[in-house]
């Protein structure tokens, strides 16, 4: 390089290459080293390694909070994701992941503050209201908690983790025959929940209907993992509802909380990373940490379909599709994870498979709005113009600006006049 060009661009060239290299590989701290030579230079004059390099150093600080949060080291994952947020305050994703690592530490407030922002700014994405609900769960603010779910539920009704969590604030509550019917709705959703099954009995037998109580915990008995642990605490719990005695009940439910499967707000950083932007660095780390989630917890429904998600956005869709297909032999309600079958499908070619699948879908009045439009698009290469676009139509209904909808309607409107 000439003494000009490494003026010019004030040496940032080969460092935010050398730093790039190492940001792939998913070597954060020397990729940060290299991009903090680029970034002590000023901002400003038009100047884009600087910028860039900004950029990226917060998305490496990021990430090694992603790793230490996803091995359970909350107060290691903080300053890292407070370190990326100050060099990129804007990015909403960070002040997700420093909400989760907040609520995490029991630092409840601070992650209120943060999770208040993300909705905000995200306000269409319902796991968002469920993480706010938690923080707020967790402060003692439950009338809050409340609120937000139900806002949420209004968006999304067929969402089981909403009236789970509903039913939990509730029962904190003392509103004992609400948390069973939100309970009970979770189960029809879900079929298979588990701790719902569990906390539905534990609710049944506050309001002493031991019957119900033990016909509940019989139900999370069949469906509980070989795991030893949680199938003791169910068994405490069952012979709690024979006896007929609240306090063997707490003593059965207390156990059966800290003898989950995972719990619930570790879950939840997972399931916090499935619409971050494609970044090579990111999701090579991402598949890393899926991995060993689904080694830990192979009958986690969320973490394959996390996994499945990494896969799908490096472009290996083949494995991608199997760990959908995994997902939904566990959950086989899993509509989120249908979705992502259906796209890979599609663009693998199989588009009979996809087609399918989002007919399937259509067919059940998700409130899902991309399954109408790639439904739509499906039939318009099809030939099928009138109904396609019926469901592109329905699907703008739902969402006023999905992408690409309105472009593709307007094509398949001129295909069917003649002029496309």
């Amino acid at each position: 390089m000439s003494l000009f060009k490494k003026i010019l661009t004030l040496g940032g060239n080969e460092t935010y290459d050398r730093a790039m290299n190492h940001y792939n590989r998913a070597e954060y701290e020397e990729a940060i080293r290299e991009f903090d030579k680029i970034t002590k230079f000023p901002l400003g004059g038009g100047r884009l390694y600087p910028r860039l390099a900004l950029f990226y150093e917060g998305q490496a600080y990021r990430n090694l909070g992603l790793v230490e949060m996803h091995q359970g080291r909350f107060a290691e994952a903080v300053p890292k994701f407070e370190k990326a947020a100050q060099l990129t305050p804007e990015n909403v994703e960070i002040h997700l992941y420093l909400g989760l690592s907040y609520n995490n530490e029991g630092r409840y407030e601070d992650a209120v503050q943060e999770l208040t922002l993300v909705v905000r700014e995200e306000p269409r994405d319902v796991q968002g209201y469920l993480r706010l609900a938690s923080a707020l769960t967790n402060a003692g603010r439950l009338p809050e908690a409340e609120e937000q779910l139900r806002k949420a539920i209004r968006m999304e009704k067929g969402y089981a983790d909403l009236h789970f969590l509903l039913a939990n604030v509730l029962v904190r509550k003392g509103e004992h025959a609400a948390a069973a019917a939100s309970f009970e709705e979770a189960i029809r959703l879900n079929d298979k929940y588990l701790e719902a099954y569990a906390r539905l009995g534990y609710t049944f037998g506050f309001l002493s209907d031991w019957e119900k109580a033990k016909e509940k915990i019989r139900k999370a008995l069949s469906l509980s993992p070989a795991d030893p642990s949680p199938r003791e605490s169910l068994l405490l719990l069952e012979e709690g509802t024979t006896k007929g005695n609240d306090a063997f009940l707490q003593k059965g439910h207390e156990a059966f909380s800290a003898a989950l499967t995972i719990d619930p707000r570790a879950a939840d950083t997972f399931m916090a990373l499935q619409k971050a932007q494609r970044d090579i660095g990111f999701y090579n780390t991402l598949v890393q940490i899926y991995q060993n989630a689904v080694h830990d917890h192979p009958n986690y429904a969320d973490f394959h379909y996390g996994l499945g998600n990494a896969c799908h956005q490096l472009e290996r869709r083949k494995e991608a599709i199997q760990h959908y297909e995994k997902a939904l032999s566990i959950n086989p309600n899993y509509i989120q994870a249908q979705i992502a079958l259906g796209y890979c499908y599609k663009e693998i070619g199989n588009r009979e498979a996809a087609k399918k699948i989002f007919e399937q879908l259509a067919a059940k009045e998700t409130h899902h709005p991309e399954v109408f439009f790639q439904l739509g698009l499906l039939l318009g290469e099809e030939g099928e113009l009138d109904r396609a676009i019926t469901l592109i139509e329905k699907a703008l209904a739902m969402r006023r600006d999905l992408e690409g909808a309105k472009e593709a309607l307007e094509a398949l409107r001129k295909k069917r006049r003649g002029l496309g």
